[in-house]
């Protein structure tokens, strides 16, 4: 964060505390794309693009709506992780979903 501000700007403490809370995110992220490439490549697109918008869009707005109003500033911090997490779980329900169809 040295690199944008100074260590004595209170705007580097924010920006601390938010880039630890962000990188949760960094655990669930992976599992998402994955998934969403998956069904890419089995050819069924629309799996794909309800997992795809919803983790970048559908879960992200709602996140961002609730969070902050519920945790304030924190919340805004925690929109990414919990918009990744609601993702999983989506990820997850399709896995087993089309595990039958697609034999893995």
């Amino acid at each position: 964060m040295s690199v944008f501000t100074r260590p004595d700007n209170p705007v580097y403490d924010l920006a601390v505390t938010g880039n630890r809370i962000c990188t949760i995110a960094l655990l669930f992220i992976g599992f998402n794309i994955f998934a969403s490439g998956m069904f890419t490549a089995l050819s069924n697109g629309i799996v794909s693009a309800v997992l795809a918008f919803s983790r970048s869009f559908l879960f992200m707005v709602i996140a961002m709506l609730v969070l902050p109003a519920v945790l304030g500033v924190a919340g805004v911090w925690l929109a990414t992780p919990a918009a990744e997490l609601m993702a999983l779980v989506l990820s997850g329900i399709m896995f087993v979903k089309y595990r039958r169809q697609y034999g893995y």
